[in-house]
């Protein structure tokens, strides 16, 4: 009888531990969307924005928008587009970025 209940004690530390991971996770992921523009608001397609540090990353659409989840607020988002110059943001609290891209 002492064995099962120690191994109902596990299971539910077990259970308690993915739960609390998989909660927190979801919880901090955020949806961060934008438009990337050159200097003369004109929306670029096809520039490169990948969260720093990791391989995870998206490319703008014909309109110049994105869509990119992160988990950290504190994640840099870094832009790179043939003939511009690359650009780092800090997403922060913001979650609909204008952004303009300089040659």
């Amino acid at each position: 009888m002492k064995n099962l209940s120690i191994l109902i004690n596990k299971f539910t530390l077990i259970f308690l531990v993915v739960s609390a991971l998989f909660a927190n996770s979801s919880l901090a992921q955020q949806t961060i969307t934008g438009t990337v523009k050159d200097e003369k608001a004109v929306s670029l397609a096809g520039v490169n924005i990948l969260i720093k540090g990791t391989t995870k990353g998206v490319l703008t659409n014909s309109q110049g928008k994105f869509s990119i989840d992160v988990v950290d607020k504190n994640a840099v988002l870094v832009l790179s587009f043939i003939g511009f110059q690359t650009k780092e943001i800090v997403v922060g609290q913001e979650k609909d970025l204008s952004i303009t891209l300089i040659t």
